[in-house]
């Protein structure tokens, strides 16, 4: 199984690498749904892989969340939580996806 990191996710997202990434202690952005969909309308948008960065998500629009072990259909609105030990894939069932997510990732302390 493919593992994503934080870098592979701004290359794919076809979004500039902050020059800070590698110094920093952490890191931390925020992304739009609808910017990012209208960016990428022709491609998928979450592959089903691991990453390693954290991800928490708020949208709404129907949705299919797939994890390695359950499918949660999503109508309306939800708060999702992604770590990266937890593989799963992103599913838009509509065209009306609104909410906001951000990306983070924590260095481990010496």
């Amino acid at each position: 199984m493919k593992t994503t990191s934080i870098e592979q996710f701004y290359q794919e997202i076809n979004a500039s690498i902050p020059k800070e990434i590698a110094r920093e202690i952490g890191h931390f952005n925020v992304f739009s749904f609808e910017e990012l969909a209208a960016k990428l309308k022709d491609k998928p948008i979450m592959p089903y892989n691991k990453r390693t960065y954290y991800k928490i998500s708020l949208i709404t629009g129907k949705n299919t969340a797939e994890y390695a072990d359950k499918v949660i259909e999503i109508d309306e609105s939800a708060l999702v939580f992604a770590t990266p030990k937890d593989p799963y894939h992103w599913i838009p069932k509509d065209e009306h996806q609104k909410g906001y997510f951000c990306v983070f990732k924590l260095r481990p302390f010496v």
